[in-house]
């Protein structure tokens, strides 16, 4: 993504330390470098909490309007971006088996927001913006 000028960076809710996800993320993505990575496990907030949005917006540097923000838990990732002014992107890839699509699948949300079950949709989207 560096070389489109698309900045990254990971909220988490995972209990493991930043810095143990750190070296996991650039195990599956060494080419990729994120800008930060902020772990709910090293602070006193977790997702859809607004101040773990908030903290990554301050770490970002960019104005929360110009920030897309990606996951895959309608309830967690979708509403809490929204909730803190970032444009939100629910990342529903229904070929990968997991429990979050039937807890996705009981929820209605009626904000803006992109849907998409493939990442090269979001790379498309984002250079048609």
């Amino acid at each position: 993504m560096q070389e489109t000028g698309i900045r990254t960076g990971v909220i988490s809710n995972l209990c493991w330390s930043g810095s143990a996800l750190t070296r996991r993320l650039r195990e599956a993505f060494p080419k990729h470098s994120f800008d930060f990575i902020l772990t709910s496990s090293e602070y006193i907030f977790r997702k859809p909490d607004k101040h773990i949005f908030d903290m990554a917006i301050h770490k970002s540097g960019l104005d929360p309007n110009d920030i897309w923000y990606c996951g895959n838990d309608l309830a967690v990732d979708v509403l809490g971006a929204y909730s803190a002014g970032l444009f939100p992107v629910f990342y529903d890839d229904r070929s990968v088996p997991s429990k979050i699509h039937e807890k996705n699948d009981s929820m209605t949300v009626d904000i803006p927001h992109l849907h998409l079950s493939n990442w090269r949709y979001l790379m498309e989207s984002l250079i048609i913006r």
